[in-house]
């Protein structure tokens, strides 16, 4: 590994700097809920260990790829721990942000945990043909219409 690397991609910049130890630091920039995120990372292992082990394999928007994820505590990060979410007279729809980093890049993202139904009963909602409109494709509109006379 060469001792001094930056990873750039539109979402976040990452310098990594190695240590005699074997380890490196990355010093992580981005923006992160509606603010700068700035942060010192510090690793026993090189980058491409890290990469390969550990976490949960998801999407990385700033890699565009599935990659290896942490979860973070919203605390870690200066921020107030997050509760449970809804949607304000739809108990049934609820969810947990969590904070994800990426193992690949840094770049620190929110995920949404769901129940798996509500999104099974989306999926056969999007299926439906409630009239004759078209069938949804690449450039169709995903927007879920509520009930009318329900608050939103």
């Amino acid at each position: 590994m060469r001792r001094n690397r930056t990873i750039t991609t539109a979402l976040v910049q990452t310098r990594i700097r190695g240590d005699r130890d074997g380890g490196f630091r990355a010093l992580v920039s981005q923006q992160f809920d509606g603010r700068a995120l700035r942060r010192e990372l510090q690793f026993s292992v090189s980058p491409e260990q890290l990469a390969e082990s550990g976490g949960a394999a998801m999407y990385c928007p700033s890699c565009r790829a599935r990659r290896r994820c942490d979860a973070i505590t919203f605390t870690s990060l200066g921020l107030e721990p997050q509760r449970r979410h809804g949607l304000g007279g739809r108990p049934e729809i609820s969810w947990s942000r969590r904070v994800r980093m990426c193992r690949s890049c840094f770049y620190h993202f929110i995920t949404a945990e769901v129940s798996e139904s509500l999104i099974l009963e989306m999926g056969e909602m999007l299926d439906e043909k409630g009239d004759d409109s078209e069938t949804a494709g690449p450039g169709a509109s995903t927007v879920i219409p509520f009930r009318r006379g329900r608050p939103r």
